[in-house]
């Protein structure tokens, strides 16, 4: 007796005569297996076409380049208004050397020098320019003369003044009871009854101190 159809073939659409098939022979199923492989998927992101492999946004290396140019490593879009040279890349001037370089579009504000060189060379000078900067605005402490008179007066004061004890080399720091950077004022910086010898500990412990535990230091 024949088996009863449970439906149609999905590629010819006779009747199926048996039962958990979807095709009357496998001649329909390679067919139809063939002609769906290549079935259209999600369009491509950058043109609209077809998208040859499962999963893929893009349907060729070409639109993919068309698509990232502009963007950064979060695929958002940077400096959409700068024109490119070629496409792709963006004329620039190194800020060292001022050679002409290329540099990508999505870094157009960022790239600033053509080379590591030129970048280390700057870095140099900002460190340079920076230490200046901060001698300049009063750091007195690291000039040779404030060396000289801090080592000379920590011999003549060998304790602490807060706690007593008694230290060599590094342990005892003299400090200003009146900041003198502020003001610049070198009176300050040399003055015998704005000094006062203490331990790294002590002295840590009045920098975190309050303004009230300060002026009781001034006072002694």
């Amino acid at each position: 007796m024949p088996a009863e159809s449970v439906g149609n073939c999905r590629q010819c659409g006779r009747p199926l005569g048996r039962n958990g098939s979807s095709f009357c022979s496998k001649a329909c199923a390679n067919r139809w297996n063939g002609e769906n492989r290549m079935a259209p998927r999600n369009p491509c992101d950058n043109c609209g076409g077809h998208v040859p492999r499962k999963g893929s946004r893009f349907c060729s290396k070409k639109c993919f380049g068309e698509w990232k140019l502009g963007r950064n490593a979060k695929n958002e879009l940077v400096n959409e208004c700068i024109p490119t040279i070629d496409g792709k890349n963006v004329e620039m001037y190194c800020e060292v050397c001022g050679v002409r370089f290329l540099a990508p579009h999505h870094r157009a504000t960022k790239a600033r020098f053509c080379s590591s060189r030129c970048f280390g060379e700057n870095r140099k000078n900002e460190g340079y320019e920076k230490r200046e900067a901060q001698n300049e605005i009063g750091l007195w402490r690291q000039a040779m003369k404030w060396k000289i008179f801090s080592g000379a007066w920590l011999r003549s004061h060998p304790e602490c003044s807060s706690c007593g004890t008694t230290r060599r080399g590094r342990n005892l720091v003299v400090h200003h009871v009146v900041d003198p950077n502020p003001a610049r004022d070198e009176a300050l910086l040399f003055a015998p009854s704005n000094l006062v010898v203490l331990c790294r500990s002590c002295h840590a412990k009045l920098h975190r101190a309050t303004p009230q535990a300060r002026c009781s230091l001034r006072a002694r």
